[in-house]
């Protein structure tokens, strides 16, 4: 019998001490990760493996995490996929303007480990995907 699959996670992060800390903490938890250091890299990324479950830093160079998000949405593989979005700004409009881009939820930094799990198993369960 084959091993289940895992699922995997899209790490859309500009800053690289922040992506190792949230690569590490998904992957100890038993997560696939991807990563991706801004939207551009982060849509060619989705174009060959669409991940279960997207965080998405809001500042990041060129398009900011909202303008992915939108593009996410519009694309066919990814309309679907869940979207936390992860920001510095403690803004009170962020998470108004994360719902409007199409996030399912807007979780502002500094983040800790046992809240972002909790909220992505809340998306997405189990670590592994249920045989198809």
């Amino acid at each position: 019998m084959s091993e289940p699959k895992r699922k995997r996670v899209l790490i859309v992060e500009d800053t690289d001490s922040v992506q190792l800390m949230i690569k590490l903490w998904l992957a100890s938890e038993g997560f696939e990760i991807d990563l991706a250091s801004d939207g551009r890299e982060a849509m060619k990324r989705v174009e060959t493996t669409v991940p279960d479950l997207i965080l998405l830093d809001v500042m990041m160079p060129g398009a900011n995490g909202f303008e992915v998000c939108r593009q996410l949405r519009k694309n066919e593989p990814t309309k679907n996929t869940p979207i936390i979005i992860i920001t510095a700004l403690a803004a009170a409009q962020d998470p108004e303007q994360g719902k409007l881009s199409g996030a399912n939820e807007v979780i502002v930094k500094p983040l800790e480990k046992e809240v972002l799990v909790r909220r992505i198993r809340s998306y997405l369960g189990s670590v592994f995907k249920q045989p198809e």
